[in-house]
């Protein structure tokens, strides 16, 4: 009966309380099922036939899928979460270019969908346990996408345009869940070409900006993966969000390294990342690559659960240059010419290496000078004949935003 007159009210927030598996009527009717009997059959389709279309469905799916969960049964509660957005979104479709009075239940149908997401994930988790393949998951992403398109597509409604980025933040996460995070590239295009975060949310706009910066830094486009990285933390910033800036610093501070740019120690002690990344930074500032390698090793099992081992791994070409750029200055000071200067005797790198005791033979140092220009990251060319690296007189090193920002 409350449903229904929050329902005939369209009282959306009375609606997504009762439709909520914590909310106080959930809580009670599910802990009632269980006094009676944990083997007390679910409630029919026909208990709640008074509704209005499509709420008969739609409620039935709720409690079917919230005492399933109770029970354990979570494969069976993906599918009735599935079922509840399935027939939100079949609702919406036939009502979008008729009227605007249902708009009211597109958060509904947005709050559903992280439900969905939130059931697949235990039933996935459930499978795995019992030796099963994990796919509902991905199933569940299908009719997550065919929301998303509902809501996305409707022009002449802002509210579903901007629920939808909810929606698209949902199935972001599911990629990345199921490490399918290359499918991102459409969905954020999607967002782009039709301006969808004008009217979303800043938790929204905030949790899309760190998928697509995650993405970005993936698909090795560090420029583009700090610029969403760092809106992310701006707006994680404006709502106090303490937490989620940490979860934006873990792939914020690498990818800063990569470009050269060092957190302040004063970032690194509020958030207590000191341990992490203090010597992480040392060795980017110094050149010091035994003891990058050290850092590296002392956290890997951290930055591999993290995802960002990988790209931390690639600061070894970032603190390599670094320690070239320091044999280069150092030579600059004992000769008089530029172009004296620019031709940097590769035993003095060579020295450089063997006193961190990183390289013992000699082709591996050209083999790394190879690496830093093939790179991009020094403007240079060997002559082995004269065992010197030749330097370009004018910028041999340049900025790491722009050596990235061109790729």
């Amino acid at each position: 009966n409350a449903l229904k007159q929050a329902i005939s009210q369209k009282d959306v927030k009375q609606v997504q309380t009762l439709l909520s598996p914590r909310s106080q009527a959930s809580v009670a009717l599910i802990m009632h099922h269980t006094a009676l009997s944990r083997s007390a059959p679910l409630p029919t389709a026909a208990d709640f036939s008074r509704l209005p279309d499509p709420w008969s469905t739609a409620a039935f799916s709720f409690i079917s899928a919230a005492l399933a969960e109770q029970r354990g049964e979570y494969a069976v509660s993906q599918r009735d979460w599935k079922v509840l957005v399935q027939t939100l979104t079949r609702y919406l479709e036939s009502s979008r270019d008729k009227t605007r009075e249902n708009d009211w239940m597109v958060p509904l149908a947005s709050a559903a969908a992280a439900q969905l997401k939130h059931a697949c994930e235990l039933a996935d988790d459930e499978a795995v346990r019992t030796g099963r393949a994990p796919e509902l998951l991905n199933d569940g992403v299908a009719a997550l996408q065919a929301l998303f398109k509902q809501l996305s597509t409707s022009k002449s409604s802002t509210i579903r345009q901007s629920e939808s980025v909810g929606v698209a933040c949902v199935i972001a996460k599911a990629y990345f869940k199921l490490n399918t995070f290359n499918n991102c590239e459409t969905l954020f295009k999607v967002i782009d070409d039709m301006e969808l975060t004008a009217g979303a949310s800043i938790a929204h706009r905030a949790t899309l900006c760190y998928y697509e910066g995650r993405s970005r830094a993936y698909d090795e486009k560090f420029v583009a993966a700090e610029a969403g990285l760092s809106e992310a933390f701006q707006l994680c910033g404006a709502i106090g969000h303490h937490r989620n800036l940490e979860r934006v610093l873990r792939y914020l501070i690498p990818v800063r390294l990569l470009l050269g740019v060092l957190p302040s120690p004063q970032l690194l002690r509020r958030f207590r990342l000191e341990g992490v990344y203090g010597d992480i930074c040392r060795a980017v500032r110094e050149g010091d690559l035994a003891l990058l390698a050290q850092a590296l090793a002392r956290n890997q099992i951290l930055f591999i659960r993290q995802g960002t081992y990988l790209i931390l791994e690639r600061l070894q070409a970032v603190v390599q240059r670094t320690l070239l750029r320091k044999c280069f200055l150092r030579h600059r000071s004992e000769v008089e010419s530029p172009q004296a200067a620019a031709q940097v005797p590769m035993k003095l790198f060579e020295a450089a290496l063997v006193q961190q005791g990183v390289v013992e033979d000699p082709l591996e140092v050209q083999c790394i000078l190879v690496n830093l220009i093939s790179r991009k990251l020094v403007k240079a060319y060997l002559a082995p004949q004269k065992q010197i690296i030749v330097l370009k007189i004018s910028e041999p090193f340049p900025p790491l935003a722009q050596v990235y920002g061109n790729r």
